[in-house]
C-alpha cells in the first residue's frame, strides 16, 4: 500500500560494499519514516524539504521505499504529451528548465538565456554561444554584426591574410591616374 507524506529531509549515504544510496525522512500522517529513495536509472533528483512523497512499504526488507515527489510550490506547466524537467535553488525557486514540448521544440532556459531546438532542426540561442571546438557548416553563415578571428580565415582556396597580401601587392600598367588598366598580375 502506498501513502503520501511531506519530506522531512534527504540524506545521501554510502553502503560497505560501495553502493550509493539515498533515504528521506518523510511525515506521513504523524509517523515519520525513513524510506530508501528508488528513481529511475539514470535519474539523479534531491527532493526539497515540504515536496510530497509517494511511499510504499517494502515487503522484502519491512521498510518503506520512496518511488515519486511532487514539488507543491510551483506550478506545473507541462500540458498533454509534454516532459519538463527543472531545478530549483535551495529556496524552492526555478533557476533552469529542460523542456520536451509537444509540437517538437525542445527548449532549455535559465536566468541568464534560451537554447531552443525547432521541430526541423534549426537551433537558437537567445545570448551568446562559445564553442570549444571546431564547428562547421553545410550551408551559408551570415551575422548581423561583427566576425572577428584569431586566426586565419579561409575561403577553401587560402586565407584572408594571403588574399590581402596579393590585393596589396598587385600593379597596374599604364596611367596611374583615373581609370586603370586591369592588373598586370591575376589575384
Amino acid at each position: 500500500m502506498g501513502r503520501i507524506g511531506v519530506v522531512l529531509e534527504f540524506i545521501r549515504d554510502q553502503l560497505s560494499n560501495g553502493s550509493h544510496v539515498s533515504d528521506v525522512k518523510v511525515d506521513i500522517g504523524g509517523n515519520i519514516v525513513t524510506a530508501r529513495h528508488a528513481g529511475g536509472a539514470g535519474d539523479d533528483e534531491y527532493p526539497l524539504a515540504g515536496d510530497y512523497a509517494v511511499v510504499v512499504e517494502s515487503v522484502k526488507s519491512g521498510g518503506y521505499t520512496a518511488v515519486a515527489y511532487a514539488d507543491t510550490v510551483n506550478e506545473p506547466q507541462a500540458t498533454s504529451g509534454e516532459r519538463r524537467f527543472y531545478a530549483r535553488d535551495s529556496e524552492g525557486s526555478i533557476v533552469g528548465t529542460v523542456w520536451l514540448r509537444d509540437d517538437g521544440y525542445i527548449r532549455l532556459v535559465n536566468d541568464n538565456g534560451v537554447f531552443e531546438l525547432e521541430p526541423g532542426g534549426n537551433a537558437y540561442c537567445s545570448e551568446s554561444l562559445n564553442v570549444d571546438g571546431d564547428i562547421s557548416a553545410g550551408g551559408n553563415i551570415s551575422a548581423e554584426g561583427n566576425i572577428s578571428a584569431d586566426g586565419d580565415v579561409s575561403d577553401g582556396v587560402g586565407s584572408m591574410a594571403q588574399v590581402r597580401q596579393i590585393y596589396n601587392s598587385h600593379t597596374h600598367t599604364g596611367n596611374q591616374g583615373n581609370p586603370t588598366s586591369p592588373p598586370a598580375q591575376q589575384m
